[in-house]
């Protein structure tokens, strides 16, 4: 399970963020986040996966590593012109 919270830089939480995770083989899982920015995707398998969180025209890629049968959290501040 991949959870966190996307916030812009103030600490406000964006709601309706799109939440992409990519894996190295190729597939790509998503979602969006609550009114309070909060996510959560539940993945087959541990390894890297690359985060892509779009607000509008603005995208922000982390790289994260899940451990297997673990949840692992990545909270990501987007920077953003609103």
């Amino acid at each position: 399970m991949l959870r966190g919270r996307v916030t812009d830089v103030l600490g406000q939480p964006i709601g309706g963020a799109r939440v992409y995770v990519l894996a190295r083989t190729g597939g790509r899982e998503e979602t969006k986040t609550t009114k309070d920015g909060r996510y959560a995707i539940t993945l087959e398998r541990g390894g890297a996966y690359g985060v892509v969180i779009a607000v509008d025209d603005v995208h922000t890629y982390r790289t994260v590593l899940v451990e297997p049968g673990a949840s692992t959290t990545l909270d990501v501040e987007v920077e953003t012109d609103i």
